[in-house]
């Protein structure tokens, strides 16, 4: 091992440390919008049900309101059990405890000047790196995203990220957000039509 070997440990760990601090936030807000669009497709449901049985509604037939309804709950139970099955809350635990735990092995190789005398201990830490990433990873957009913000705090200029690879990674927000928007359009209509 030498000083360059030393310092590339130095940014690996800073770098993964960071990504996990970005994915833990990116799994919370996916919890977070799994159940808004889990809330406002229940929503939908139940409030296009009662406008459009206790108003009159002569423009609506009954076989598209009843398809309307078992579309619903299909999209309903999708959602909830993406939600159960994805368990994100303990992911994101998971990946905050990690990056706690590198954030501290990376305290203590700062503190450490590189010579023959600390390459035991330099050893002994990178180990517990290794130890403390062990299990479930992140994924390649935390590591880019981790990337960055490990660049940003050391003042580099050099952050960009693909435009592709930012679109790619919202494939699942847009959907949970597209569940949201028709919910909410659907809310809308049965109260406009029914009102008109």
């Amino acid at each position: 091992m030498n000083t360059n070997d030393f310092e590339d440990i130095k940014k690996e760990i800073k770098t993964t440390f960071f990504s996990r601090y970005f994915s833990s936030k990116r799994l919370l807000r996916l919890h977070k919008l799994s159940l808004l669009a889990l809330t406002t497709a229940s929503t939908s449901l139940i409030t296009t049900s009662l406008i459009l049985k206790y108003m009159s509604c002569s423009l609506i037939k009954s076989n598209g309101y009843e398809l309307s309804q078992i579309m619903g709950s299909i999209l309903i139970l999708i959602i909830s059990i993406i939600i159960t099955f994805a368990d994100y809350p303990l992911k994101s635990e998971r990946m905050r405890n990690s990056a706690d735990k590198l954030s501290k092995i990376h305290k203590k190789l700062r503190l450490i000047t590189f010579s023959s005398d600390t390459e035991k201990e330099i050893k002994v830490l990178y180990n517990e790196y290794m130890d403390a990433v062990a299990g479930e990873n992140h994924s390649q957009w935390d590591y880019i995203n981790g990337r960055r913000d490990r660049k940003l705090q050391e003042g580099s200029k050099d952050t960009h990220i693909g435009c592709f690879k930012l679109a790619w990674n919202f494939k699942v927000e847009a959907s949970l957000i597209l569940i949201v928007a028709v919910s909410i359009s659907t809310i809308i209509w049965a109260a406009t039509v029914c009102l008109c």
